[in-house]
């Protein structure tokens, strides 16, 4: 019986001495072994103890890098900057990593406003961080070196063959995409004529040679020693033949027409003055066709019967010299003007002229259509009679251009504007 008490107060002693001990530390763990956060975002760092009531634990935190991370004494975590830094938790000689990658929320690429993209264009893409007060060293590359390529540090494209490129930003792990986009669209016109060949005034680059109608056209000087120009006098003009484009467009009940309800036209001029009539073209006699000519009024262009808009500024009591590049696209009736891959704007310099579907304004492939003419009625014999016109003023013209297609506003642009 003396036995069994003595034990039993030597288990007492030892379960009192015991439960007097502190609980020690024996592992950490945490929520993640990696974090990836945009710039400006905060997370707290779980951390779990082991034994989970371990007693008088203490943490200490440390950045490897804290111009892209920071942490607190409570283990908050802040990013500051784009790139990687570990995040270091110790008690005593146990520690645990978090691996954080500063990123952004988003990456915009822009390009200049004035970019053109056709073959040998070279211009510097931008790209811009959310947030956007922040800098960033992007990583450029592309898709299709056939069409562009990119310099990897500073986002310098050059546009080196037709075809699509997706020139890509990459900042961490945020991707951005640029589409480089080029079409020889001079290549696909359906007519293009440019006047530098002294030796045949209509030599046509793609389609049929232009017919002239007199003998007082002649060259005149042009953009540049290598682009001429022509200028045609009054009551003389160019017949053009585009049996060779494919008739559009039109009304559902009329499948059987040979005409272009949708196309486009490129022309680059110049104006010797602001005063009078410039450009027409149509394909047919006056008020039975759509004609398009550029006039002094008001600093303003008239379109076929259409009212007056804004073009371009010019003082009617001097010389206008710029050389413009000016482009008409016409959608079944509805048309659009763009003066050096610019659209109008309704006070600025183009405009839609809705006229539904309108045979006056679609161009003929079983017929002549008449550059730099505009006939008044008809002859005794029935054919047009320009003799009596004074709607084509002469003025310099350094090319043409005709497509079976309503070119995009972008397609537009890729045209860009005449060097001058």
């Amino acid at each position: 019986m003396k036995r069994i008490f003595i034990w039993s107060i030597l288990a007492a002693g030892m379960l009192m001495q015991s439960c007097g001990e502190d609980k020690v530390l024996t592992d950490l763990s945490l929520r993640n072994e990696s974090l990836a956060l945009p710039v400006g975002e905060r997370s707290r760092i779980k951390v779990t103890f082991t034994p989970t009531d371990a007693d008088n634990v203490t943490l200490m935190w440390s950045s490897s890098n804290e111009s892209v991370a920071t942490v607190s004494d409570d283990g908050i975590l802040t990013v500051v900057g784009v790139g990687t830094a570990v995040i270091t938790v110790s008690s005593g000689s146990i520690s645990k990593t978090v691996h954080v990658e500063g990123t952004i929320r988003s990456l915009a690429i822009t390009a200049p406003e004035e970019t053109k993209i056709r073959v040998g264009a070279e211009f510097t893409l931008s790209a811009i961080p959310d947030p956007s007060d922040i800098q960033v060293a992007a990583v450029w590359s592309s898709d299709n070196e056939a069409v562009a390529t990119v310099n990897a540090s500073t986002g310098e494209v050059t546009v080196v063959g037709n075809g699509t490129a997706n020139i890509q930003a990459t900042v961490g792990s945020v991707v951005s995409s640029y589409a480089v986009v080029c079409e020889d669209l001079l290549d696909s016109a359906a007519g293009y004529w440019e006047f530098d060949d002294p030796n045949d005034i209509g030599k046509a680059i793609k389609g049929s040679s232009l017919k002239p109608q007199g003998e007082g056209i002649r060259w005149v000087e042009g953009p540049s020693d290598e682009n001429l120009a022509i200028e045609v006098p009054m009551h003389e003009y160019f017949i053009a033949d585009l049996s060779g484009a494919t008739p559009n467009g039109g009304s559902e009940d009329d499948r059987t027409h040979k005409r272009v309800y949708q196309w486009s036209m490129m022309m680059d001029f110049r104006f010797p003055t602001v005063k009078g009539y410039y450009y027409t073209q149509h394909g047919g006699v006056n008020m039975s066709d759509g004609d398009f000519f550029v006039r002094y009024n008001n600093d303003q262009m008239l379109a076929g019967k259409g009212t007056y808009i804004p073009f371009f500024e010019a003082d009617p009591n001097q010389p206008y010299t710029a050389w413009v590049r000016l482009v008409i696209t016409c959608d079944n009736g509805t048309m659009r003007m763009y003066c050096n891959g610019v659209e109008t704007d309704g006070g600025g310099l183009s405009y839609p002229l809705a006229l539904s579907i309108d045979p006056r304004y679609s161009l003929p492939t079983d017929g002549p259509l008449y550059i730099f003419g505009e006939p008044k009625g008809t002859t005794s014999d029935g054919k047009p009679d320009f003799s009596a016109s004074d709607d084509d003023s002469p003025f310099p013209c350094a090319a043409i251009a005709f497509w079976d297609k309503t070119l995009t506003a972008g397609q537009v642009k890729a045209l860009g504007s005449i060097a001058h």
